[in-house]
C-alpha cells in the first residue's frame, strides 16, 4: 500500500513516529531511517500493514516501511 502523510511524534510512553493521513488516518511506523523520523516531514510511504504492537502502544496500525520519498 502507498500512503501519503505527516510525520508526527507521539508522546506517549517512551513515544513513536506515526503517520498521519489528511483525512485522519493514523499509521504507527516501522522501519525506514533516522531521517523519516522528522516531525512536520510530509512523505509518501510505501509498505504494508502489519500486526504488531508498537512500544508506544498507540493502538494505531503499524505501517513497515519499504521505502519513503518527501512528498
Amino acid at each position: 500500500m502507498t500512503v501519503t502523510g505527516t510525520i508526527v511524534r507521539e508522546d506517549l510512553g517512551p513515544g513513536e513516529f506515526l503517520l498521519v493521513t489528511s483525512d485522519g488516518h493514523r499509521y504507527a511506523l516501522r522501519g525506514g531511517d533516522d531521517a523519516l523520523r522528522s516531525p512536520g516531514l510530509t512523505v509518501k510511504v510505501e509498505g504494508q500493514l502489519v500486526e504488531a504492537m508498537g512500544i508506544g502502544m498507540t493502538g494505531n496500525p503499524t505501517l513497515e516501511v519499504a521505502r519513503y520519498t518527501p512528498a
